[in-house]
């Protein structure tokens, strides 16, 4: 099963007329990581990401797009805080506490990332 940054990068690549393998060796990687990659099984580098971008030579908005296919395929998050206000690092930990607590509906997650979307 694709994950969604995988259909994002099928979409591209097929658009392309490009095989896995052909888009693979743009990208000085195996077919097997591109396939990995595609499939979800394998987190897509910034490298690999900045290729995709270029090689297909994606929009602003189609690269943002890609990015944050990447970005929520994670399972895990690092974030440093260094530098960041108070209501920031508040902010930032009430949403993680939230989120290991389950107590985060769909809707209002939703409604946080049309916030952060519009940025």
């Amino acid at each position: 099963m694709l994950s969604t940054l995988g259909k994002i990068v099928r979409k591209h690549r097929i658009d392309n007329e490009m095989k896995l393998g052909e888009l693979a060796s743009a990208l000085n990687i195996s077919a097997a990581h591109m396939s990995s990659i595609e499939s979800g099984r394998r987190r897509a580098t910034q490298e690999i990401l900045d290729g995709i971008i270029v090689l297909f030579k994606l929009s602003a908005k189609q690269a943002d797009e890609l990015e944050m296919a990447a970005i929520a395929s994670q399972e895990e998050y690092r974030l440093s805080m260094s530098g960041q206000s108070e209501v920031a690092n508040a902010a930032a930990a009430g949403f993680a506490r939230a989120l290991q607590k389950n107590a985060l509906s769909d809707k209002a997650a939703k409604e946080i990332l049309d916030v952060l979307m519009k940025q």
